[in-house]
């Protein structure tokens, strides 16, 4: 059976993008801008976007960094990767880097495929054993052991073959926020005033 089938997208379709973005932004928009990011994506719903990670550090007024990352179908995914550097800018900040890695999963697909269809011919043998007439109890238990056991193969493989589906379907991007840096303002300058002060007087008392 072609791979592309499987999910019922063409062959050629079996592959995964993973982005990576940059932002430079004031550091009074620095969360309110990726706040606004989480929110677009947890609107359009599970079956379109779905947040895996979402985090804002402020080591001070000037200082803020946030990292957003989520997967989302192409029909989300390329506007919103479009529309960055316009939101960027209208923030007076910039997009500093964008990039993408693709993968191909067409060989994982066909492969764990291929580990799938005897499998499932071997439960139907199984099954068909169980329902013969027999007076062994011994050969019921071990066929049902041994149905079991190919049933839980089974399992394990349809789950991967989701997961796989689920990367075919959904493209993967990390965003990561950085605060603008500036001259040195008072919030930035006076811890290092401070430190400078202590070193200059345990100098003296040296």
């Amino acid at each position: 059976m072609p791979a592309g089938f499987l999910f019922g997208l063409h062959s050629a379709s079996l592959v995964t993008c993973t982005k990576h973005g940059g932002l430079r932004l004031p550091a009074s928009g620095v969360g309110d801008i990726l706040r606004n990011h989480e929110a677009l994506c947890f609107e359009a719903g599970p079956q379109v976007c779905r947040v895996l990670r979402s985090m804002v550090r402020e080591f001070n007024p000037d200082n803020v960094t946030g990292e957003l990352e989520f997967s989302a179908t192409r029909a989300f995914m390329d506007p919103f990767r479009e529309s960055l550097a316009l939101e960027a800018e209208a923030a007076e900040g910039r997009l500093v880097s964008m990039s993408a890695e693709v993968e191909d999963l067409s060989r994982q697909v066909v492969d764990t495929s291929t580990r799938l269809e005897p499998q499932i011919t071997l439960r139907e043998r199984f099954i068909a054993l169980l329902e013969k007439d027999t007076d062994d109890i011994g050969d019921l238990l071990e066929v049902e052991e041994q149905l079991a056991n190919v049933q839980s193969e089974i399992e394990s493989i349809q789950s991967y073959l989701r997961v796989l589906e689920g990367r075919v379907k959904m493209d993967r991007i990390s965003i990561c926020y950085q605060s603008i840096r500036r001259p040195v303002t008072p919030s930035t300058g006076q811890p290092l005033q401070e430190a400078f002060g202590v070193f200059l007087r345990s100098q003296r008392k040296g």
